[in-house]
């Protein structure tokens, strides 16, 4: 697990690289996880959403 280190007492430049590369993993680690919540839940919701779509084109 060496990309969640942040070595503090390192150059600042270094530190901020450190505190980037940190904040993007867990940003993506995030991101992945509430993309990946959101495709459940609009699978187990698909036949609604599509007959809900179906019958919205056809009533027009």
């Amino acid at each position: 697990m060496a990309g969640f280190k942040i070595k503090w007492n390192a150059h600042p430049k270094r530190v901020s690289f450190d505190i980037h590369k940190v904040a993007g993993i867990v940003t993506a680690i995030f991101l992945f996880l509430t993309f990946y919540r959101i495709l459940l839940e609009s699978q187990r919701n698909c036949s609604t959403i599509y007959i809900r779509c179906h019958l919205q084109f056809h009533a027009c």
